[in-house]
């Protein structure tokens, strides 16, 4: 009996990690995809907005 509870638990304890796991590559492939827009926004900029004034 205590066998089995020990697995058990042993088992939630995994699927624990794997859960939060994936929840934290999920999160660091979304602050990758904002990186890389804002990067690619930067580029893309002329660097306008410092037109002559009179």
């Amino acid at each position: 009996m205590v066998v089995v509870i020990l697995i058990l638990l042993s088992l939630g304890v995994v699927g624990f990690i794997m859960l939060t796991d994936s929840r934290k590559d999920t999160s660091l492939k979304r602050l990758e995809q904002r990186a890389s827009d804002v990067a690619s926004a930067d580029a893309d900029s002329d660097g306008g907005g410092d037109g002559g004034g009179d």
